[in-house]
């Protein structure tokens, strides 16, 4: 039997070697001959990490090997080892299962991002799967192009769904070749925004969107030439945040897209996610200089946007990751191991817990 308990794991045996690698016991199991006579037996405690559902926030470091988790809304964190042997660009959570994809491989995790499954679509020098989100029961990725393969340019016309929680995958086409950025979804609706014509030239007017789940694409246009880095559905409608200029898009269904009515953003630059949570659109932006550490926020769709002091953590915090929203919090992550949250719609924030890796790009709410 077993008397300990372990917060966040369940019990899951006995085993001669701490990894795992010996003899296996199961707890109460009766058993004879253990050891040989006048010599003893050391067995060790198994854990598998258990989640009950309860909301956390999950992200994945940069070179894949770690994974963190929060409850309590980036406050603190819990870490694993994934088992991962792929970068991590991207994550989505839908039907209790989060997934990740990054080069060449996408991974899920169906107990709250404990352990993780791999899985190889296309060879990691051919694809890179840095955008992925999920509707409907569908999870959709698309990449985002190989500089190295992509006519040296990095560009590509390659996305992928999924209709079994990451466990398999079909690959399908984009209506052009082009550096793609976020994919998101909305309303039954998949779309997905180019970052830029290839991995040189950071400007486009290509949008695409698929009403049948990531099966078939179609082409949009976005309504100026620019490097479009961040975009999220919310209130009825999708959002497209440029980096090098201050016009941002909008569009009631993915097909049309207009800055008609909408305000300049305060500032250009470095809004590299962008999410919606309570009605409110909110992003982040850290730099090396302490003045442009920035939220930016707008509850009526653009049509005006508020700015607020983040406030740098520490010396050497200019790097933020996704910005997610979960359970009445925003919360990013910095280069540094750090975790900011906001429980106000963007208005203010506070540092949060650390954790004991740097860069962690990509994270995901999920609550089943």
């Amino acid at each position: 039997g077993n008397i300990f308990t372990q917060t966040g794991y369940t019990f899951a045996g006995w085993n001669t070697a701490a990894n795992g690698s010996g003899t296996s016991y199961a707890a109460g199991a009766s058993v004879t001959n253990l050891a040989a006579a006048g010599t003893t037996v050391t067995l060790y405690a198994q854990w598998q990490i258990y989640w009950d559902g309860t909301g956390r926030f999950v992200g994945i470091s940069y070179d894949g090997t770690k994974v963190a988790w929060s409850s309590d809304e980036g406050l603190s964190w819990n870490e694993a080892d994934t088992g991962l042997t792929f970068g991590v660009t991207s994550m989505a959570y839908g039907n209790g299962v989060f997934v990740a994809g990054g080069e060449g491989y996408t991974a899920w995790s169906d107990n709250g991002g404990g352990t993780w499954n791999s899985v190889e679509l296309l060879p990691a020098s051919s694809a890179n799967w840095e955008n992925m989100a999920y509707g409907n029961g569908v999870f959709v990725t698309v990449d985002r192009g190989v500089p190295e393969v992509h006519n040296t340019s990095g560009k590509s016309r390659t996305a992928a769904y999924s209709i079994d929680n990451g466990k398999t995958w079909t690959l399908t086409t984009l209506p052009s070749e082009d550096y793609w950025g976020p994919v998101i979804y909305g309303e039954g609706v998949f779309v997905t925004i180019a970052a830029g014509s290839n991995f040189t030239t950071y400007s486009s007017t290509n949008a695409a969107y698929s009403k049948d789940y990531g099966k078939t694409w179609q082409l949009a246009t976005l309504p100026k030439n620019e490097y479009w880095t961040a975009a999220a559905y919310g209130n009825g409608g999708f959002i497209a945040i440029p980096d090098n200029n201050t016009r941002v898009a909008w569009s009631d269904n993915g097909e049309t897209w207009s800055s008609e009515g909408l305000a300049m953003l305060p500032f250009p630059r470095l809004f590299y996610s962008v999410t919606c949570g309570n009605g409110v659109f909110v992003s982040v932006r850290f730099t090396t200089s302490d003045e442009y550490c920035k939220a930016i926020y707008s509850d009526d769709n653009g049509q005006t946007w508020n700015v607020v002091d983040v406030g740098r953590p520490r010396k050497g915090s200019n790097y933020v990751g996704d910005v997610v929203f979960g359970n009445g919090t925003f919360l990013v992550t910095t280069n540094d191991g750090l975790s900011l949250y906001s429980k106000n719609n963007g208005q203010t924030w506070a540092q949060g817990g650390e954790f004991s890796f740097n860069i962690m790009q990509s994270m995901a709410y999920g609550a089943r």
